[in-house]
Order: structure tokens, then sequence, then C-alpha cells
């Protein structure tokens, strides 16, 4: 038989449980400041007035003549790396590593080996001059194999606080299927070059096909991507798109923001 005083404590205890807190589920990591463009010397003198545009790369370390967008300089390429020391960026919070060294030069990209580019990556990281949050190489789509073997080389030895990526498809679920399976090593992502383009088959979508696709991502990007999908960047804001009929294009002629464009900035 239970004695009063051990009845008490049972009492007792069992009021201090019940009112304890239930736990609350864990929380998906928010989107940071996600709505962002890269831009080459011919589309960026819209971005100050672009009201909702977070942030802009410009696929190297120089800014553009922007203000009040936060810049994210890009360490391209092999040549870019001996021009990191003694740099520093007004505002920055965080750089990007190299473009595409998965790829050939003919086709855009840096078109380094997964060795040189661990060891090369270990060199520029250690020669910045103020604190970011550095981005690793960022490849293009179907190149998780050089991914995973910088990761190999790098050994343990590359700082790398996020994981940049590109996709060119038409399906916004082959998109989100590729962000979900990427061996991004519990970073997060962002993806800073996509589009709804198959340059295998040179397949451009038309207008409708293209909204929808980036609705459908970014739609994604802001749900149940949201604890993967840091930020964003489409592809592109570029102003040669509208006279090549591209309708993934975000700019007029002039490189004002066109409909798109302003769609885009609006998700």
């Amino acid at each position: 038989m239970l004695s009063t005083t051990v009845l008490l404590s049972l009492v007792q205890a069992l009021t201090l449980v019940s009112a304890a807190p239930a736990t609350s589920p864990a929380t998906k990591r928010a989107n940071v400041n996600p709505i962002g463009l890269g831009s080459d010397d011919t589309g960026y003198s819209s971005y100050s007035g672009a009201a909702n545009l977070q942030w802009y790369y410009s696929w190297a370390l120089d800014p553009w003549d922007v203000s009040g967008k936060e810049f994210v300089p890009m360490v391209w390429g092999r040549d870019s790396v001996s021009q990191v020391s003694g740099r520093t960026w007004n505002g920055a919070s965080y750089i990007l590593g190299f473009n595409e060294p998965d790829q050939t030069s003919a086709v855009g990209g840096s078109d380094i080996s997964a060795s040189d580019a661990a060891s090369l990556h270990q060199k520029w990281t250690g020669a910045l001059s103020q604190s970011l949050k550095i981005g690793s190489p960022a490849v293009a789509r179907g190149s998780t194999d050089w991914f995973n073997n910088w990761i190999s080389a790098c050994n343990g030895n590359c700082d790398f606080d996020f994981v940049p990526i590109h996709f060119y498809g038409t399906s916004a679920a082959d998109l989100i299927s590729y962000i979900k399976s990427f061996p991004r090593q519990g970073k997060p992502i962002w993806v800073t070059e996509f589009a709804c383009v198959d340059y295998g088959t040179n397949y451009y979508c038309n207008a409708d096909e293209v909204k929808s696709f980036m609705d459908t991502a970014i739609a994604w990007f802001r749900g149940d991507g949201a604890d993967i999908v840091e930020r964003w960047a489409w592809f592109g804001a570029m102003p040669r798109f509208a006279s090549a009929g591209n309708a993934n294009g975000l700019e007029n002629a002039d490189s004002s923001f066109n409909n798109l464009g302003n769609h885009y900035l609006s998700l």
C-alpha cells in the first residue's frame, strides 16, 4: 500500500508534466532575402528601382552601379583566385564560388578539375579579408559526380556554408527532384541559375510554359522546399533575350523589366 507521502509526490509530478508546454515541431529554415538576379553589364540598370529585388551578382568580384541591393561577389574561375586577397565588399555577407567548373569555356564554364578546384578553393577562402559565408563551386545540372569528387578531394578542408546549383530543363518537377537529391552535405541550396529551356535538344519553352515552370518552382522554394532552398536567381535578366525571342527573359530591349520580370519579382 502506497503511503500518503508517496501519493502526494506522484500527484505533484503528474501536475508538473501536465503543465509543461508541448514540444513544438521543428521549424523550417526560412528563405533568406531570396529574390535575386545575375546580370552582365547590359541588364542591371533597372535593379536599383526594383523594390522586391533583394540581391544580385555579376559573375565577377566587382559590383555594377546598383544602389540599395545586396551584392554577392563571385570567384568565377582560376584567374579570380589571385584577386581575392585584400578585397572587401561593402555590405556583403556572402561570396559565390567557381562558376560551372565541370563545364568547358565553350559553354560558359570555368573548366577546373575537381582536385584543382579543391586546392584553389582553399587558397581563395584562406585569402579572404572579411567574414563572409562561402559558396561551394556551382555545377551544371547532372554534374553531381564532379561535386562528389570535389568533396572527396577537399578531404574536409574546404570551408563552405551553402551550395549554389544551376538547372536548365522544361519540368519544374525535375528541378525539385534534382534539388532534393543533390549531395549538399547538409548545407542550404542557392539556385543561382534556372530557366525553362533544354539545351540538349535546343528547346526553349514558350511564355505559358515559362510562367508555369517559374510559378511551380518558386512556390516549392517558399513552401515545402524552404528547409533546403535559401535563395534563387532566374536566368535571365539580359535585354538580348528580348530580341532573341527567348521567353525566359525578364527584361525588355531597354533593360526595363517586362511582364515576366515584374511577375518574377512579385513571387
